[in-house]
């Protein structure tokens, strides 16, 4: 399912690295034949999940999930590739989290949590699946977040991908912050050069970044955010899966890739 979607995001995204090497649709003599490439990996997946689990009583429930997230990812992906087509302003950050929930809350952490609770039995215990849906929310925010900030700010050599969301207008953390935090002269500069390949129009949108101090903001945003999944995990009252997400937290701190 992850290899599925990235391959998919990097095609949409028009992104040339994925961790230090050429993104597949780049690769010679494959272009747009990694779209196919995308679907056979996406359908050997429930062929794998038939052969192993076809006479699992809670194949049926599997299946649904799995099904649940394809749908909602490409809905995800449909926003955010929407939101370039009609033009970013200023009521943007409804439509971001929005982004970030359908496009990755649900593959990236939803989607093994709730794996892991139905194969436990425990995912239809008062309303339990609805409590994990919402801590995958915000820990997928959190995840989104991390990913534009690294996009901008990442040290390409470290992370394996060369950041292009300034140059493909994407709808990301640091931009929608900045149109809500910018002055009318900033905001003037970001409209003028947002979207643009020139190296000087992306030097343009990383310095109004800085002088709107992004990178303290997004501090105080994770850390904000980690103390409310926290109170979230807790008020779930699964020691096992606070445990296995608080571990999860703690590689997202401190991941650069």
């Amino acid at each position: 399912m992850v290899t599925f979607c990235l391959v998919a995001d990097d095609i949409m995204d028009r992104s040339e690295t994925r961790r230090g090497k050429p993104c597949w649709y780049r690769v010679e003599d494959i272009g747009v034949l990694a779209v196919n490439d995308a679907f056979l990996i996406e359908h050997t997946l429930y062929r794998i999940l038939s052969k192993y689990f076809g006479t699992h009583p809670r194949y049926t429930d599997f299946l649904d999930i799995f099904l649940e997230v394809s749908y909602k990812t490409v809905l995800g992906q449909c926003l955010d590739t929407e939101a370039e087509r009609i033009g970013l302003n200023r009521e943007l950050m409804d439509r971001y989290k929005k982004i970030a929930h359908y496009k990755t809350s649900f593959y990236t952490i939803y989607l093994p949590m709730a794996l892991a609770t139905t194969l436990l039995g425990i995912n239809g215990k008062d309303g339990f699946l609805k409590k994990v849906e919402d801590v995958a929310k915000d820990i997928g925010f959190l995840f989104q977040i991390q990913d534009d900030y690294l996009d901008c700010y990442g040290n390409e050599t470290v992370t394996g991908k060369i950041g292009t969301d300034i140059q493909n207008g994407k709808c990301t953390w640091l931009y929608v912050n900045a149109i809500e935090l910018a002055s009318p002269n900033q905001l003037s500069i970001l409209e003028n050069n947002y979207g643009h390949e020139e190296s000087s129009c992306v030097a343009e949108i990383k310095a109004i970044y800085d002088e709107l101090c992004l990178q303290i903001v997004y501090n105080h945003t994770v850390a904000a955010l980690r103390i409310e999944i926290g109170e979230k995990l807790e008020a779930m009252g699964c020691e096992t899966i606070e445990k296995a997400v608080f571990c999860m937290l703690e590689i997202f701190h401190n991941r650069n890739k």
